[in-house]
Formats: C-alpha cells, sequence, structure tokens
C-alpha cells in the first residue's frame, strides 16, 4: 500500500557524524519519496534508494542552531527533516548509521514525518526513542494523575529505587517538575506516545487512559496515609516483595530486633526520604523509609547495640513508646537494667517518670544527638537543617514550650488551665 508520493530536495548517505558539524550543500538533488507500509522508496535522475523502514532508527532528530541555518539557505527552504538509518558498511564487515536529509513544503515535510512516525511508532521519535521504556511507563502514569508512591512503587515491582531514579531522568529531561506534575513539553509527548499508540492499537486508547485513571484515582484515596505520622516499610524476600505504611507508634511491633543481621541508613539521591535499610538473619531485607530524618535515626540508634543505652531508651520514648515490657524487648534489656536507667535520666532532668516524658533538657539531648549522627552517619559534607525533615522534634519541641507555660500558668493561678 502506498502511503505517500511526494517531491522533495535531499542528501542521502550522509555520516551521522557530519550533521553535527557540517554539510556539503552541493549534494542537493531532486527526489521524489514513494513511502508503503515496507519500505521508503527515493527516486532521483540517476539512481533509486530503498530504504527498508526497519532499518530507520529516528525521525526528525535535532540539528544545532547554525548547521540548521546553512541548510535552509542551501535548500531555499525552511521545512527539514533528517532521518537517520542503518545501512551496510562500505568497509569491513556490519552495518553503520548514516543520515538523509529532506526540505520542501512544510506542509509535505510535516505529512512525511507524520506518516512516518505512525507506521515505525515511538522507537523512532527523536526524544521517545532515546527514553526507557520505565521512563514512558512513569511519565504516562503521572499524566493520568496516578502520583502516589504507595501505588507507584507496586507498578514497578517494588522497586522503589527505580522510581526515584526515573523520576529524577524525567525530571532532568525537563518533562516534569519537581511536583511530578507534566511540563508542557511532557504533555506534548505523552500526546505523541498516546497518538501513536491510537494509531497502532486502536481508536479507544484514550478511553482506556481515562479508565485508568479513574480506577487509580479511587484506589489512591482509599489507600492514603492517615493523619497520623506514617512511614513507608517495604519488605522483600527472594521474589516476593510487601509494600505498605506504618505508623511510627506501631514499628517496633513490624521489626524484630533478635532477626537483624545488619543494618545501616542512606539518603537516596533526587527523593525526599531518608531510608534504614535492615538486613535479617532469614535473608529478608526491610526497608524503612521516612520524610522525618529524625525517626530514622531514632530508629537505627534503637536498633544499635553499641549505642548508648540511655540515648536509646531516650530514643524509644521520643518515638512515642511508653508500654515498659515493650521496651525491654524493643532494647533487648532486663527490666532492672531499664528501671535503673530510667531513674538516672530522671534524676538528670531529662525524663520525667510519671508517664515517660522527654523534659525539655531531654528532648535537646535527643536534638543535638540526631543532628550529630545525621552528619556523620550518612557523611553529609554540607549540613541543611529543613524542619520539613525533623518535623517531629519541631512539633515535640512545641508540645514542651506549651506544657511549660501552662505548668506556670497552673502553678500562678493555683488551678488546672485548659488550651
Amino acid at each position: 500500500m502506498i502511503y505517500g508520493d511526494i517531491e522533495f530536495i535531499g542528501i542521502a548517505d550522509i555520516p551521522r557524524i557530519n550533521t553535527i558539524f557540517g554539510i556539503d550543500n552541493t549534494l542537493w538533488e531532486p527526489w521524489k519519496v514513494i513511502l508503503t507500509d515496507k519500505e521508503m522508496e527515493i527516486r532521483t535522475d540517476y539512481r533509486s534508494i530503498h530504504l527498508s523502514l526497519e532499518n530507520i532508527l529516528i525521525v526528525d532528530r535535532p540539528l544545532p542552531h547554525a548547521i540548521l541555518s546553512k541548510i535552509q539557505n542551501a535548500s531555499r527552504h525552511g521545512a527539514i527533516i533528517v532521518i537517520d538509518y542503518k545501512k551496510e558498511a562500505t568497509i569491513g564487515i556490519g552495518e553503520v548509521v548514516s543520515s538523509m536529509i529532506i526540505a520542501g513544503k512544510k506542509s509535505d515535510v510535516s505529512n512525511l514525518k507524520y506518516m512516518l512516525m505512525s507506521l515505525l511508532g515511538v522507537s523512532a521519535d527523536p526524544i521517545i526513542g532515546t527514553m526507557k521504556p520505565e521512563d514512558i511507563r512513569l511519565l504516562c502514569l503521572l499524566s493520568s494523575g496516578i502520583n502516589s508512591l504507595d501505588l507507584l512503587i507496586p507498578i514497578f515491582e517494588g522497586d522503589d529505587e527505580l522510581v526515584s531514579r526515573t523520576f529524577a531522568s524525567l525530571k532532568s529531561k525537563g518533562l516534569v517538575d519537581k511536583y511530578a506534575a507534566l511540563t508542557p513539553l511532557g504533555i506534548d509527548l505523552v500526546d505523541r506516545v498516546r497518538g501513536v499508540d491510537k494509531k497502532k492499537l486502536g481508536s479507544d486508547i484514550q478511553e482506556d487512559f481515562d479508565n485508568l485513571a479513574t480506577v487509580w484515582n479511587c484506589l489512591d484515596c482509599n489507600m492514603a496515609p492517615s493523619d497520623d505520622e506514617t512511614n513507608r516499610i517495604i519488605w522483600k524476600c527472594g521474589n516476593s516483595k510487601l509494600c505498605g505504611n506504618v505508623a511510627t507508634v506501631d514499628i517496633n511491633k513490624f521489626i524484630c530486633p533478635l532477626n537483624i543481621e545488619d543494618i545501616e541508613l542512606d539518603i537516596p539521591e533526587n527523593t525526599c526520604f531518608m531510608d534504614l535499610m535492615i538486613q535479617t538473619k532469614n535473608d529478608a531485607s526491610i526497608v524503612l523509609k521516612s520524610r522525618d530524618f529524625s525517626v530514622i535515626i531514632a530508629l537505627y540508634g534503637c536498633l544499635n547495640p553499641e549505642e548508648d543505652i540511655q540515648i536509646r531508651i531516650l530514643f524509644s520514648f521520643y518515638l512515642g513508646y511508653t508500654n515498659q515490657q515493650e521496651i525491654q524487648n524493643w532494647l533487648q534489656i532486663s527490666s532492672d537494667i531499664f528501671e535503673r536507667h530510667c531513674k538516672l535520666l530522671a534524676k538528670n532532668n531529662y525524663l520525667e517518670l510519671e508517664n515517660y516524658e522527654l523534659t525539655n533538657s531531654g528532648l535537646n539531648l535527643v536534638h543535638r544527638k540526631i543532628i550529630g549522627d545525621v552528619s556523620v552517619l550518612v557523611k553529609w559534607t554540607c549540613f541543611e537543617y529543613k524542619s520539613e525533615n525533623f518535623k517531629k522534634i519541631e512539633t515535640r519541641k512545641k508540645e514542651c514550650a506549651k506544657k511549660k507555660i501552662l505548668d506556670i500558668l497552673q502553678s500562678k493561678h493555683g488551678k488546672k488551665v485548659n488550651v
């Protein structure tokens, strides 16, 4: 089937590198381009070139502005299209990549490009063709409103690092912004992907995308984290993976200290999370991710038996654990050791024994310890304190300040004051 029979002027068999640095403008010749569903035939006054569609690599590759201007001046046409393709090497064995340049009326060049892209699919697009499959997948998911990590990580087989790297790749290409919203370039690229898919897969592809967005948005509402402090936990063992949210006060119920073989901290690039990575004795790996760095540092301190026992106890209270037996199991200490150190902490004004609440001095000690550990454990050369990464500390400080004011008012007026 013939899709087009259009007249242009062109140059063929240009070494690909020459299209970057310069082109011999004496090689222009009149062409008649005949496009079928199997090949692209170019007829000139002296020869006929048959280019199989399977050998076409990229259609409409961008050229340097200086080279593009020279081509437009030499061809006397503003509409230019570059096609990269494979051909048999004239020297040696194998294939080389060559280029052809076609110039003509804007409407003719646009039609040729549209027909080629429709026949070849997204692989020949100059931008899409250089993207990895996971880049296109994530971009299409984000365009459909699926931007929750709760949903994206399972789609990417539980590989949260792959999601982070892919998002960073899209951001570096200017396809999304830091809030995971598509830029105009990203929207245009998705439209091109969907347009080609619509041509190849059927006219209902747009409806499928809309249905996908509706379903996942519904799930996103149902699976969103609660108002409590939550952290992401990913458990992997062999081919099995689990992913979900866990409240900070419940983390000690999901991790068994006796089963821990190795533990370390990490801050993945291009993310706002700090990770606590745990390797267990039964070959399972657990990754706990939190936007609150103080939570991860405190957990690391609690699970590190080489840490000072009083600091570990303070960290436990800081995380919200108040049950004595649970803390003893969590820290793997006896009741005598727990009670003795709690009394010492109370004596030094770091802890209130009545309700196991940190005092202002105790909270300040925890704060200094956490900031010091961040600088050492993750090897940051320049540490910048951001309140959004230490939200729990900021919240606890406000609570302590409020309690102090209420205590002063109560002692002054001789009665309980409610705010």
